[in-house]
Formats: C-alpha cells, structure tokens, sequence
C-alpha cells in the first residue's frame, strides 16, 4: 500500500484506502443489485471501517477548507454505511448480533468524530446542531433495538438531544436561510425527541407532557399532519405508563381524529387496535 493521501473517498492522489474503498463499493452494489442485503451489511460496515481509518490521514499540499470539506463528506458516508449495516443485520445468531453491536459502536463513534472537526461550535450552529441530533438518533435507535440496546441507551439519547437543543436555543431564522418553516420544524423535533425519550425513561413526567405538547402545537402550525398524528400516539404511550385510561382514550381519539380527516389510511388499523384495548 502507498503512504500519501487526500481522504477516505473523493481521492485526488494515491491512497493507501483508494483501492480497498473502489473494490468494496463494487462489491457492495453488486449485492444491493441481486437483492443480498444481509451480505451487503457486512460490506458497508467493512467500508465504514475503512473509511473511518483514513481520515486522518490527509493531503499536505490540500488547503483546510478542502480538508475539512472532504471529513466531513467521508463522515456522512461512515454514517450512511454504518446505519444500513445496522438495518440489514437480519439473522438472529450471536455472530450477527455481534456485527450488529459492532455497527452501533462505529455509528457513534462516526458521529462523535463529526463533532470534534467543528473547530468553532459557535460560528457553525447548524453543524453542531446536526451533529448532536445524530449522536442522539443513533442511541435512540440502539435503545429500542432488543438484539442491541444496553441499559445506558436512553441516557445517552437524551443527554445528546439536551446539547442540541442548547444549541438550538441560541439559534434563529438566520440561521437556516431566514426559512421559518425550516426553523420551526427543528425546534418541533426537539420537542418530540425529548418528549418521548422523557416519557420512556419517565424522570421527569412533566417535561415530557410539555415536550410533546409542544410537538403538536408546532407540527399543528407547520401543517404537518403525520408528526401531529405521531406525537399523539406517543401522548397516548405516556398515559399508559400512569394507567391513566381517560387520558388515553383522548388521545388516541386525536389520533383517529387526524387519520381519518387527513387521509393517513396506514395507521388506522393500529389505532383502532390501540383504542379496542382501553374501552
């Protein structure tokens, strides 16, 4: 293998990973083409891998902004083959539950290398933003994951969507090209975040009632009847664990309410189901 290198994908000269990355990604696609998923998992965590190796290792004669650039292009990719290898692990073996576990570990680790390249939080909020709500996503999904989860998951989660949403605190309009619905769709995602991370891990019952509410009231005034409808339902999760039968029924009424005024015909079923339980 030879020694000098841009970065992990876009290569302008000879790397010691070009060639490995080229070769892995052909295999890859070529599974993906004849259907081959589970195969194809244990490839895109190889390429993660591989990827993840090689950025540190970068061009001298290549200026920082390009640099910087390409980490952060090779990031997105790590995390791209990282959570399709997690979602295709489908064999329920010790050895696939380790690869399994194995993928989670470089999912995180990927997305804690993205936050440490942004040398200065305060100028790149969006970035940092993003980079928070990654770390929490992907603990989140761990946590519910039963092949996968550990006791800490949610802790986790909910310690990287409070980071976010301090940044999010000093954000504005601004930020997200003077794009108010853009703006307020963040914020309505922190607040459902939260909500159903406070409502599972049940620490603060008032936090989460305020967070989901909040959810609502926002997906109300984006117009975004899915999230509405998704934000009840988790409302209706947190009265179960109060056996709080009214409660539930209420919300699940505005569940029904929602799916049947706005068309969203592929969750009525459940719904119905949800409500035969709390008659």
């Amino acid at each position: 293998m030879g020694k000098l290198v841009t970065y992990a994908i876009g290569y302008t000269t000879v790397s010691p990973y070009a060639q490995e990355i080229k070769d892995l990604t052909r295999h890859y696609e070529r599974e993906l083409k004849q259907n081959r998923y589970n195969k194809a998992a244990h490839i895109a965590q190889c390429l993660a891998e591989t990827i993840l190796e090689g950025l540190d290792v970068v061009d001298p004669d290549l200026p920082e902004s390009e640099v910087e650039r390409d980490r952060m292009k090779a990031i997105k990719k790590v995390a791209e083959y990282s959570t399709f290898s997690v979602k295709y692990f489908d064999q329920e073996t010790e050895q696939e539950d380790m690869a399994k576990m194995k993928a989670y570990d470089l999912a995180i680790k990927c997305s804690h290398r993205s936050l440490s390249f942004i040398v200065d939080k305060e100028s790149n909020k969006v970035a940092t933003q993003r980079a928070y709500k990654l770390i929490g996503d992907i603990y989140f999904t761990k946590a519910c994951d039963p092949r996968a989860a550990r006791y800490d998951d949610l802790i986790n989660s909910k310690k990287s969507y409070l980071l976010e949403k301090k940044v999010l605190d000093t954000m504005d309009r601004e930020d997200v090209d003077k794009d108010p619905e853009v703006w307020m769709n963040l914020k309505r995602m922190s607040y459902f975040n939260l909500g159903v991370i406070e409502s599972k891990l049940y620490t603060s019952p008032v936090t989460a009632m305020e967070c989901l509410t909040e959810a609502i009231e926002l997906a109300k005034k984006l117009g975004d009847h899915g999230s509405q409808r998704e934000a009840w339902w988790e409302m209706a999760n947190f009265y179960k664990r109060t056996d709080d039968y009214v409660k539930i029924k209420q919300c699940l009424m505005k569940e029904m309410e929602i799916i049947r005024q706005y068309n969203l015909v592929e969750h009525e079923v459940a719904c119905l189901m949800e409500r035969s339980k709390w008659k």
